[in-house]
């Protein structure tokens, strides 16, 4: 299945934000947040933010090892510190499991 085990035995979870519009370092504080979140299991893939359209909009792509990494990494952001605090500013938030595509250059 590939949601449990990609061909290198990874899944992706993509989280989807709207922040506040009172938050104007809120870029910052997502890497520092990300950055403290990653682990052995649980791998930061990229982080975007909107350039047109809403402008308080990021997607992060994690990568996990395996799918019961995805509810501990979720776990820590909600009982950290620094998660905390960032979410106060978060106004929407979406998380999503993706399995790759035969023809995806992530497997």
């Amino acid at each position: 299945d590939p949601v449990e085990n990609s061909t290198d035995g990874g899944t992706y979870e993509m989280w989807q934000l709207g922040i506040g519009p009172n938050n104007a370092d809120w870029k910052v504080s997502l890497l520092e947040l990300a950055t403290t979140l990653q682990g052995d299991q649980t791998q930061l893939c990229g982080a975007f933010s909107s350039v047109f359209g809403p402008m308080g909009s990021a997607v992060l792509i994690w990568r996990h090892q395996n799918l019961d990494s995805a509810p501990r990494l979720q776990d820590k952001l909600f009982k950290s510190s620094e998660g905390q605090q960032f979410l106060s500013n978060v106004m929407t938030r979406q998380s999503k499991i993706l399995a790759p595509t035969p023809f995806s250059p992530w497997k």
